[in-house]
């Protein structure tokens, strides 16, 4: 946590201190906390969940807190972007050596894990799947990181796309976190 001013916001934010997922979630973690599958599962339960709407998130999430006695949460995108740009790529690394994009995906997800961590031990903060965020104008969210069909604009830091709560996309995920106590 701390006092945080990212490229994509106006002010500047004070955040607790927060634990944030390693990876996005995985089909795995979804179907041990949902007992099913959003999707077909494809030949890796490591990959990330996608094709999943806010509702569906909130449900996980839900039943992740009363499985576990743990609070857990969506991100906000303040706190998205405060853990992007707190482990910001080296420099000298490309976006082919960390992130799976339009440029190297073969237009498919890819199991976590695979392309080289941030400098926070954070996986596919940018590629791979986009991530929904709590932020935004009801029932519009901000979805950030861009994902496997997007190009390396898109799969910038503060680069952004704003989606209705309802829709499922098969290039949008989430990444959970805890707030420190």
């Amino acid at each position: 946590g701390g006092i945080f001013r990212g490229e994509g916001l106006k002010d500047e934010v004070e955040l607790p201190n927060f634990y944030i997922g390693e990876t996005e979630v995985t089909w795995e973690l979804w179907y041990a906390v949902m007992g099913r599958a959003p999707q077909l599962l494809g030949d890796d339960a490591q990959q990330p969940v996608s094709n999943v709407t806010m509702d569906d998130c909130f449900d996980f999430l839900e039943r992740l807190d009363s499985i576990t006695g743990v609070e857990f949460f969506l991100s906000p995108y303040e706190y998205w972007l405060y853990a992007a740009y707190s482990g910001k790529t080296e420099v000298g690394m490309t976006l082919d050596e960390s992130a799976w994009y339009a440029g190297n995906s073969g237009g498919k997800t890819h199991p976590v894990k695979t392309k080289l961590p941030d400098a926070l031990g954070l996986h596919d903060m940018a590629g791979n799947v986009a991530e929904w965020t709590i932020s935004g104008p009801d029932p519009l969210f901000i979805v950030a990181g861009g994902g496997f069909e997007d190009d390396s604009a898109q799969c910038g830091l503060d680069s952004y796309t704003v989606c209705h709560a309802n829709v499922h996309l098969g290039n949008i995920g989430f990444r959970i976190i805890c707030i420190q106590k």
